[in-house]
């Protein structure tokens, strides 16, 4: 069977379109596969980091922070600084009662006798 013109013409265009669309679809998958490797999203993300606890050794509050997020410091380096009134304050009252101790000793010892 002979096609007419006009039926070439068409089963061509036709093939061309269906190439075309296929080849359209390679490329579209393939700009969408570059763009997710170049800036991935999930919603479920996990990231793996060097993380390090750091606690002091006594308690309160920090006056001063030596340090910002993600800097490198060395072994020695000062990070922060405690309030160091509550001990302080807990210093005086040991001396206060540690003299007032001393004071009655003195005044009850002044009549024994040491052997």
């Amino acid at each position: 069977m002979k096609l007419k013109p006009w039926q070439y013409s068409r089963q061509n265009t036709i093939h061309i379109l269906r190439i075309s669309i296929v080849l359209a679809a390679v490329v579209l998958g393939l700009v969408v596969l570059f763009e997710i490797n170049r800036q991935p999203r999930t919603d479920d993300a996990e990231v793996m980091a060097n993380f390090i606890g750091i606690a002091p050794q006594v308690d309160g509050p920090i006056v001063r922070l030596n340090v910002h997020d993600n800097q490198f410091v060395k072994q020695g380096e000062l990070l922060f600084e405690i309030d160091d009134r509550p001990y302080q304050y807990a210093l005086e009252n040991a001396l206060s009662e540690q003299a007032a101790l001393e004071g009655q000793s003195e005044t009850r010892g002044g009549g024994l006798r040491h052997w």
